[in-house]
């Protein structure tokens, strides 16, 4: 929504206050409802120069709530509009999420807090199970989407929490939720937080289904017990690598989580009311002093082959030329061959004349920052002045350009960021993140709808959370658009 700011007034009844969540599909504002006396509500509202097809999510996320009714969701209150950007409103829960809790115990849950953090989980896996009912799987379950309700909201911090009993979790934020008996470009797509994403999420986005979430819940139980995620790299979720070993716990919650976990869908509970039991059972064991144990690999991951992948490469290759875009994933050893399959095979000489596919590619290495994202963005700004001036360049990184500087150094001297409108050196430094993202995301797609691309990001191990959140982006902002993106691992 253009212009949104503190104390502005929407429908004549809903007063903004402050900005409390701010993402590619929206921003959330904690606001105050003047018709009940000035309540505390939460309003999202619909960014400003959407997309189509982004457009069209932010209104099936409407649409989704306004049929899901369920304690464990934070529930919808009233729809409405300011110009042409649609808004909503939800009941505000409060200040503190999961991701606050763990946040506060960075080396895990005490002990003693184990059952509280079950009975949320479980709460979590009510909301799901009454999703899936719906035919709806929410693709995006991760701590910070799930927020604590307290009694008048007495915790105010993730400290006041400990000293509180019961609370309840609310599920949030259904942006990426899909229906599982729909094919849409809107949710056959690589989405979520690849951190908490289940492997046949990012390999196979089709095949998504109830199993996934339950995946999901899985991961944030592991973080709550041991403070760490259980996957270090992408990459060692997508191989089928086992994790490292929980805390000391009864052997029955290691089953649970393992089951949660399984890396093959058909593996994992059912259904999430049968997870949901599975935890609450485990819990009432007592814990034992048993050493560690690693979390089973029960299934080995299929091998493919160099001529079974770059086949696949090339299918995804023509569907992406026709406007579907593709993120494709290549794991293996190193020295398994996987820059030759998508540098110096014919892929790339076939993908360029069968499908006009433009090839650039970026490698991360571990010692400069974002690298990858860095090699590609000068292959991209330098083909676009070389074909249409320094000047073009500059625009193609749009109004927060100069805001580059500081994550990329090494794209300064070229003209192109000098070329942008001068840097906001107020803003926060979470504001500053969202331009640079933005800005990235600009580039890489500005003009592909007549030309083509394929953008190739290596060696993905080497990311750090900016990078995967970036790449996140760059497959939603590709989805309507003739791009392929291509990592490896």
């Amino acid at each position: 929504m253009p212009g949104a700011a503190p104390q502005q007034l929407l429908n004549h009844r809903y007063r903004l206050d402050v900005r409390i969540g701010s993402g590619g599909m929206g921003d959330v504002w904690r606001g105050h409802d003047e018709a009940r006396d000035g309540a505390l509500v939460a309003i999202k509202l619909m960014p400003e120069g959407l997309d189509e097809v982004d457009r069209r999510r932010f209104e099936r996320e409407v649409r989704v709530l306004q049929e899901i009714t369920h304690p464990s969701v934070v529930p919808l209150l009233d729809i409405g509009w300011q110009g042409d950007s649609l808004f909503y409103v939800m009941e505000y829960v409060g200040p503190i999420s999961l991701e606050d809790v763990f946040l506060a115990h960075p080396q895990g849950l005490p002990e003693a807090r184990w059952p509280w953090l079950i009975e949320r989980a479980g709460e979590v896996l009510d909301a799901l199970a009454h999703l899936h009912q719906q035919r709806l799987v929410h693709r995006d379950v991760k701590p910070s989407n799930i927020l604590l309700r307290f009694a008048a909201n007495a915790a105010s911090s993730a400290d006041d929490w400990q000293l509180l009993s019961g609370g309840r979790a609310l599920l949030a934020d259904l942006g990426l939720v899909a229906r599982t008996d729909v094919d849409s470009a809107l949710t056959q797509s690589a989405l979520g937080t690849p951190q908490y994403m289940a492997p046949e999420q990012i390999e196979s986005p089709a095949s998504v289904d109830d199993r996934s979430d339950l995946w999901s819940v899985g991961i944030l139980l592991y973080r709550g017990f041991a403070g760490r995620l259980p996957f270090q790299r992408l990459s060692d979720a997508l191989s089928r690598r086992a994790p490292e070993p929980l805390p000391p716990m009864s052997i029955a919650m290691k089953d649970a989580i393992s089951t949660l976990m399984e890396f093959e869908p058909h593996r994992r509970p059912p259904d999430a009311s049968h997870a949901a039991a599975l935890l609450r059972s485990a819990i009432s064991d007592t814990p034992t002093d048993a050493p560690s144990v690693e979390i089973s690999r029960r299934s080995m991951p299929t091998f493919t082959g160099r001529q079974s992948a770059r086949d696949s490469m090339l299918e995804a290759a023509r569907l992406a030329a026709r406007g579907e875009g593709r993120w494709v994933h290549i794991e293996g050893e190193r020295g398994h061959g996987k820059t030759w399959l998508v540098s110096r095979s014919d892929f790339r000489s076939r993908a360029l004349v069968e499908e006009q596919l433009q090839h650039f590619n970026g490698t991360f290495d571990g010692r400069e920052p974002h690298s990858g994202f860095r090699v590609v963005l000068e292959q991209v700004l330098g083909h676009i002045a070389r074909n249409s001036g320094a000047e073009s360049a500059s625009e193609a990184l749009g109004r927060w350009g100069g805001h580059l500087a500081g994550a990329f150094p090494r794209l300064c001297g070229h003209g192109w960021i000098e070329g942008c409108a001068g840097v906001d050196t107020a803003s926060p430094p979470e504001i500053i993140q969202e331009r640079v993202l933005e800005s990235v995301v600009q580039v890489l797609t500005t003009d592909a709808e007549v030309k083509p691309r394929c953008l190739v990001l290596e060696d993905l191990h080497y990311c750090d959370e900016f990078d995967i959140e970036l790449l996140r982006r760059l497959t939603i902002a590709s989805l309507d658009l003739p791009i392929l993106v291509i990592t490896t691992a």
